[in-house]
């Protein structure tokens, strides 16, 4: 195996997107929206949102995110 063939099997073509987000995206205006409500906690509003998309980001991945 020569540098070339290893460095290809290393890196990412330039310009390749990687860890980009698969789950649908909630609307983070309308969550922190939410949040200034009173009684609304960022639980109840990811119980909403993993209803609606099953497949969602886990509770503490939302979390994270929220934060970001």
């Amino acid at each position: 195996m020569n540098d070339a063939v290893l460095e290809a099997a290393v890196y990412k073509a330039p310009g390749t997107k990687t860890g980009h987000r698969r789950a649908h995206e909630p609307d983070w205006t309308e969550v922190h929206r939410e949040l200034k409500r009173k009684h609304v906690t960022l639980q109840i509003l990811w119980d909403e949102y993993i209803g609606r998309y099953p497949d969602g980001y886990r509770y503490s991945r939302y979390c994270d995110l929220n934060r970001g």
